[in-house]
């Protein structure tokens, strides 16, 4: 297995219907593709891992490197991981303003991905920097 998280600008405001057909079509693709992780956005700024096989991931990541959706891309962490830490998603999100099935507020995902690190080995390198950077992330939505 590996995985890899990285952070990237919009480069224009999605609407609430584009990002939701966004979500669609990434757990269609991820689910044919056996690829998991959770996406998080807030105001313009994306941060997501992503897990599976090796070059399934790599090949994912030079399209969104290529998506006109994405600018200022930056690659935090990726490596190969023992076992998915969000095995049980395809495409996971939180976007403060949609209400979804995985987490209707931002505590919810805070709270999960506590959880989540308390349970996990701290070994894996990617899963701590995706939490890093979601909490610096949180930590900007708690000053505003």
């Amino acid at each position: 297995m590996y995985s890899l998280v990285y952070e990237s600008n919009m480069i224009k405001t999605l609407t609430d219907l584009e990002f939701q057909e966004l979500m669609h079509t990434s757990y269609l693709n991820n689910s044919i593709h056996d690829i998991t992780g959770i996406l998080v956005l807030y105001k313009h700024k994306f941060v997501q891992i992503i897990e599976g096989e090796s070059s399934t991931i790599k090949s994912l990541y030079s399209k969104i490197n290529v998506d006109k959706r994405h600018h200022k891309i930056r690659l935090l962490a990726e490596g190969y991981i023992n076992k998915r830490s969000f095995s049980e998603w395809f495409m996971a999100y939180f976007n403060p303003s949609i209400s979804n099935d995985n987490f209707t507020t931002e505590g919810e995902l805070k709270k999960y991905l506590l959880d989540f690190l308390s349970k996990d080995t701290l070994s894996n390198k990617v899963a701590i920097m995706f939490y890093l950077k979601i909490t610096e992330m949180f930590k900007n939505l708690d000053e505003v």
